[in-house]
């Protein structure tokens, strides 16, 4: 009985561990030209170091934001990533500073011209943005 309430509690111990370190992932609907967006905030280093990585597919409105404390260059890489995306660099102020396609594996670095202090990953060419356009950042950004 001793030897099954230990396997017990090692169990637990484990579980909780594994749990604790999860940070759930927060979802935020973005205006993106003229669709809306469901885009999962990436808040935790381990979040935005993996990124939209190691998925085989990405619902047509969906995507990610990256959000950064100030602006500066944030360049970006396609690392275990098995799908192109576009990676939409914006500044403090919403405008869409730079715009790049990853495309899968691919381990150069594609890198904002410009300051950017947020970063939206999507499928790619299905948001309409260009360099110059606004993005209506939601007030907890700012």
């Amino acid at each position: 009985m001793s030897k099954i309430i230990f396997l017990i509690l090692i169990l637990s111990t484990i579980l909780f561990f594994a749990l604790k370190n999860k940070t759930p992932v927060k979802t935020i609907k973005i205006e993106l030209g003229h669709k809306t967006f469901d885009l999962e905030i990436a808040q935790t280093i381990s979040q935005k170091a993996r990124g939209l990585s190691q998925r085989n597919n990405l619902c047509p409105n969906c995507g990610m934001i990256f959000v950064y404390q100030k602006e500066g260059t944030y360049p970006f890489w396609m690392k275990n990533t098995r799908i192109p995306l576009d990676i939409i660099w914006i500044d403090s102020v919403g405008k869409v500073v730079d715009i790049k396609t990853g495309q899968p594996q691919d381990l150069s670095l594609l890198t904002n011209s410009t300051p950017a202090q947020y970063i939206i990953e999507t499928n790619p060419d299905v948001t309409g943005l260009f360099v110059n356009d606004i993005v209506k950042l939601p007030n907890e950004f700012n």
